[in-house]
This record gives structure tokens, sequence and C-alpha cells, in this order.
């Protein structure tokens, strides 16, 4: 997934997901593309269902870590707008 292509990953994962329902690389690649856009939330159940699928995927284990950890200083930052869009770029 190249920079910035975010939405062609995630639009591809959905065409992989609609062959394969069990494809743990879509879920992984999806969850990652929400995760840079800032959809915290989807990210998270995209990998939760990696996690699901395999159990052992530690990169998946991480990132949702890693979500739940951005999710948690989001909230308690109290941003919105451009202000979250910046703090989800820089990560």
């Amino acid at each position: 997934m190249k920079k910035g292509q975010y939405q062609e990953a995630i639009s591809d994962c959905n065409t992989l997901l609609e062959i394969d329902q069990r494809n743990v690389g879509a879920y992984y690649t999806r969850g990652c593309a929400y995760e840079k856009l800032g959809e915290i939330d989807k990210g998270i159940e995209d990998f939760t269902v990696v996690l699901e699928l395999d159990p052992n995927h530690v990169n998946a284990a991480f990132a949702r870590g890693a979500c739940q950890n951005r999710k948690v200083r989001i909230f308690s930052l109290n941003l919105n707008g451009p202000e979250l869009g910046r703090f989800c770029e820089s990560y």
C-alpha cells in the first residue's frame, strides 16, 4: 500500500473480501488503511477479525493495541476536525 493511496487500498481489499471472507491479508491491509485515514474504530474492527482468524498474527495484535491507544489519546486530548486529521497524519 503506497502512502496516500489508502482509499484505493480499502476498495481493493473490499473486492478481495467479497471473494474470500477469510482473507487475513485483506483485513489486515484494510485495517492499516483505515488507521492511516483516522478511522480508528474501523481499523480496530478489521484487526480484531484478523485475530479471530489467526490468533498468532502478531502485527494485527500490535496494530489493534496501537489503535486502541490512539483512540484513548484522541479522547483525552479532545481532538476533532483538522486537529484530529493532523494527529492521525503524525502516526
